[in-house]
């Protein structure tokens, strides 16, 4: 048959042969019905989905002898989860979904190539004991539902390094003697929904890097947010709404240091 070029799609659906021709205005020419579609199906092929991993850990009922592929199966450790992927997620997507009170250090470091989510549960959160490092990690770490607790003369979490780290509704309790969460040389940190509370010296530290603040609540802290580090002669910046961190001290700024609070600017010498 002889079709024009603007019926082509209509075409691979009519020839009944391996292929037909098609006039153009540069004269006539056979086209292999076989390469059509090759070439239809690329073109309207739909977008790869990233694969998902999920994995569960229940630091209360669960086993490191289990593979943590279901909530019945579940591992017992964090590290026991993380141990199981390859640091290189290859573009996947995975989630460890986390139940019970955890007596272990955190220890998230040098993945890359993907998202890495830790999903503690829902109305009881997942809970740390121990401080946690986050480190070297060229992932979208997201942590929700997961709260930490700090040990004396330590940080609650240390976070360093990193692509992209994202915590939501998350209670960080320095009550042992510690110190909130400290930030250095990240690309981006955002914490959303969560409270800090009992630090000895600061509730929140940024010694580099840009941190976003939404609703960020606490009380009992020496110090609500320190921004900024004359030792590492390092700048950071913290664009906040809705901090409401109680504190002898709420807002301190060091060399290079900034902090914006509901459209007010705090420090920046």
């Amino acid at each position: 048959m002889s079709i024009k070029t603007n019926e082509l799609p209509q075409a691979a659906a009519m020839a009944d042969n391996d292929s037909f021709v098609a006039t153009t205005s540069q004269g006539t020419k056979r086209i292999s019905l076989s390469l059509l579609k090759q070439i239809m199906g690329q073109i309207f092929a739909p977008a790869p989905v990233a694969s998902t991993t999920v994995l569960y850990v229940n630091a209360d009922s669960g086993s490191d002898s289990s593979d943590g592929k279901s909530a019945e199966r579940a591992k017992k450790t964090l590290a026991a989860a993380l141990a199981t992927l390859p640091k290189d997620l290859g573009g996947k997507s995975v989630t460890i979904n986390l139940s019970g009170t955890f007596d272990e250090l955190v220890n998230i470091q040098d993945f890359c190539h993907g998202d890495l989510t830790l999903q503690g549960e829902e109305g009881a959160h997942g809970r740390f004991t121990n401080a946690g490092t986050i480190y070297s990690n060229d992932v979208l770490l997201t942590i929700n539902n997961v709260d930490f607790s700090g040990t004396a003369s330590s940080h609650v979490l240390i976070i360093r390094d990193n692509k992209s780290v994202v915590i939501e509704n998350s209670v960080m309790d320095a009550t042992a003697g510690g110190n909130g969460p400290m930030m250095r040389r990240n690309g981006y940190v955002f914490f959303n929904n969560c409270s800090i509370s009992n630090a000895s010296r600061d509730a929140l530290l940024v010694n580099s890097g840009v941190v976003s603040v939404l609703n960020l609540s606490g009380s009992s802290n020496n110090t609500g947010v320190k921004c900024g580090n004359s030792y590492y002669r390092e700048t950071g910046i913290v664009i906040a709404n809705g901090l409401t961190i109680s504190a002898s001290v709420q807002f301190q700024s060091e060399q290079g240091g900034v902090i914006f609070n509901d459209g007010k600017l705090y420090g920046g010498e």
